[in-house]
């Protein structure tokens, strides 16, 4: 993942520089998928995570209201976590969240790279308990325009939610997501 990542990068910068025309994101709806990896902290509720970390997907869409500011609403799902636990006779679960958040944009070298951070909340879902929360998402990223239609991203979200067990009390939870995704905009 971390290659992928750096290769990314590497890519963006280097089509930037063959293309330094200005592109304005002055408003409009956007589009796009992304695909990473998560990783889960349990606050140690469960007696071990096999697998703390998973690929996950997601898909948002949104709306600029300038070039500072967009709203947009994120769909996530992480793949199954392997866990062992003395309580549960569950062996895994997986996570997923639709939220609604607020980015604040920064565009840099002609509105080409984009630095952004998010906050929002929403609804999220684990399977092994079969119940709806709340959930707080922040996050920030970095996206490169190829024109006026594309953006690649590169960005990581964090969902912070509790979980209160009859049993075992509260206990605060968290999923961090590192993505990469492509985004278009009409």
């Amino acid at each position: 993942m971390n290659r992928i990542l750096k290769l990314f990068l590497l890519l963006a910068f280097s089509l930037s520089m063959a293309n330094a025309v200005e592109k304005e994101r002055n408003g409009g709806p956007y589009v796009g998928m992304s695909y990473g990896l998560s990783s889960y902290n349990d606050n140690s509720f469960y007696t071990d995570i096999q697998d703390k970390e998973k690929n996950s997907y997601g898909f948002f869409g949104g709306a600029y209201i300038n070039r500072y500011l967009s709203v947009e609403l994120n769909y996530m799902k992480s793949g199954d976590f392997k866990i062992v636990d003395s309580v549960s006779n569950k062996t895994a679960f997986n996570y997923s969240a639709v939220t609604v958040s607020a980015l604040a944009h920064y565009p840099l070298y002609y509105d080409t790279f984009d630095l952004f951070a998010k906050f929002g909340a929403g609804q999220s879902y684990t399977s092994i308990t079969s119940t709806d929360g709340s959930a707080l998402v922040v996050g920030g990223g970095v996206s490169y325009r190829i024109d006026e239609m594309f953006a690649l991203k590169v960005a990581y979200d964090r969902y912070m939610f509790n979980y209160n067990s009859d049993t075992r009390g509260k206990f605060d939870m968290d999923i961090q997501y590192a993505y990469a995704g492509i985004e278009v905009q009409f």
